[in-house]
């Protein structure tokens, strides 16, 4: 086998890094090889120097391409990589998550390495805001859905704080348990 093979192209397999977890990822990753592909064919038409000067690309796919031991100046080594991220988005599993706020790219990275351990080494995050969740966040594949927030724990125990704020009034109203007063404002 020649030294020259990527990895992709050697065992069929892609690795993806955790910094590339969303199915717009994969798309964009998959406009940036195909812009950077007609970019070269350009350039060779263009010029006839033999010396081939890559553009420069994004983060994500200097990251992908060297986990991948793919080089971006190898016609084959694109189109490897390319096929490769195609199949990935339309076979590749999508959970999505419902945060009550934008979570940051660390803790995306965090949960995409935790699925991807856990489930598949390819599964894709997809992430929704739902302000109404305040704490925690909702899972959802594509038959089932967890939720795992603090509301949804509230309500289950939602008996169990009924009956603690009722014993609180009644030892209130009985006497037994007094609240504090403050001093009025000025007085100490």
């Amino acid at each position: 086998m020649e030294p020259s093979k990527s990895r992709a192209s050697q065992d069929q397999k892609m690795v993806l890094p955790m910094s590339i977890y969303s199915p717009s990822d994969i798309s964009r990753l998959i406009r940036e090889l195909d812009n950077l592909e007609n970019q070269i064919m350009q350039e060779q038409i263009r010029s006839k120097e033999s010396k081939l000067v890559l553009p420069k690309v994004s983060q994500q796919l200097n990251t992908l391409a060297d986990v991948n031991k793919v080089d971006l100046s190898q016609r084959t080594h694109r189109q490897t990589l390319q096929t490769a991220l195609a199949a990935v988005k339309q076979k590749a599993p999508v959970v999505h998550i419902s945060f009550s706020s934008e979570p940051s790219a660390g803790f995306m990275e965090k949960i995409a390495t935790w699925f991807r351990q856990q489930t598949n080494p390819y599964v894709l995050l997809t992430v929704g805001l739902q302000p109404s969740i305040a704490v925690g966040c909702v899972v959802r594949t594509t038959n089932k859905q967890f939720d795992l927030s603090l509301g949804k724990d509230l309500l289950k125990k939602s008996d169990l704080l009924i009956s603690k704020f009722s014993l609180k009034e009644q030892e209130t109203a009985s006497g037994r348990f007094m609240p504090v007063k403050s001093a009025p404002e000025g007085q100490s």
